[in-house]
């Protein structure tokens, strides 16, 4: 069975956006005994004032996202710019290493760094936000930047990819 997609509803989220409820269904081998069919379900979508993907892992209808997740969404698009300083900053030393290596000839500062930053999808769980980034400067070679936030702090960053 090739992979099938199905839409399954709709819904507009005060944070989120319009989402749709996707369920994916395919049929695999299961622990080597007889195929199985398997199905997954997750709300996607995109807000219109983002480049950035939305999805959210869970199957109800609507979905059901913790305060310390919105929360934690909320504060970063509406200081975007201020959360890419904060990641650049932290990764600085990381992306210095790289360029050097990958042979960027203009020395990499925070700002620069934090300007190459784009986020690129917003993954909502049952109690963390991970938020991915690319480098326009292609510094980390195609591999995104993987950043988890619970309870509204940055738990770990690293590379994804």
């Amino acid at each position: 069975m090739a992979l099938e997609e199905i839409v399954i509803s709709n819904f507009v989220d005060p944070d989120f956006g319009a989402l749709r409820l996707i369920e994916t269904q395919t049929e695999a081998l299961v622990n080597g005994g007889p195929r199985k069919k398997l199905v997954h379900r997750e709300w996607s979508g995109k807000r219109h004032d983002l480049v950035a993907a939305i999805s959210i892992s869970n199957s109800d209808d609507p979905p059901v996202v913790t305060d310390d997740v919105r929360v934690a969404f909320r504060a970063i698009v509406l200081a975007l710019d201020g959360f890419k300083r904060t990641i650049a900053k932290s990764q600085l030393e990381l992306a210095q290493d790289w360029a050097a290596q990958g042979g960027h000839a203009v020395p990499l500062d925070a700002t620069m760094f934090a300007n190459a930053l784009v986020v690129t999808d917003f993954q909502i769980g049952s109690d963390r936000l991970t938020v991915f980034l690319k480098d326009t400067a292609d510094i980390f070679d195609g591999h995104a930047i993987e950043v988890w936030i619970e309870n509204g702090s940055i738990v770990e960053i690293l590379l994804a990819g």
